[in-house]
């Protein structure tokens, strides 16, 4: 039960996530800068960025920005599909094109936790 409400408590949607950055980047920041947050929606891409970091995006219904995703955890990721709904707690690094997360896991769903 704790855990449901944390979730509730912190999750938000990739596509809300990025309409407050892109509405306003600094009301963001002051807002979700360095907090943790979980992020539940369809996986849009995996990939690596130039420095060779492992990334995923969100989708974000947004054309030309998304949240994206920094994990470690290299085998996770390889299972990953595109359009899989996951659920990404990490710290929120603010806005550089596209909304960053950092120190991103894995964790249960919100949605399937409260249907236990």
């Amino acid at each position: 039960m704790k855990k449901i409400e944390e979730g509730r408590s912190v999750t938000v949607k990739a596509s809300d996530l990025v309409a407050l950055c892109v509405k306003n980047e600094i009301n963001a920041d002051n807002q979700l800068k360095a907090k943790k947050l979980y992020v539940e929606v369809a996986i849009g891409d995996i990939g690596k960025d130039i420095l060779d970091n492992i990334y995923v995006t969100l989708e974000s219904g947004d054309a030309i920005r998304t949240v994206q995703c920094y994990i470690e955890d290299k085998d996770l990721v390889a299972r990953l599909q595109k359009g899989q709904r996951i659920t990404f707690f990490g710290k929120c690094d603010g806005l550089m094109m596209n909304v960053l997360m950092k120190d991103c896991e894995v964790v249960p769903n919100l949605s399937d936790l409260e249907k236990q």
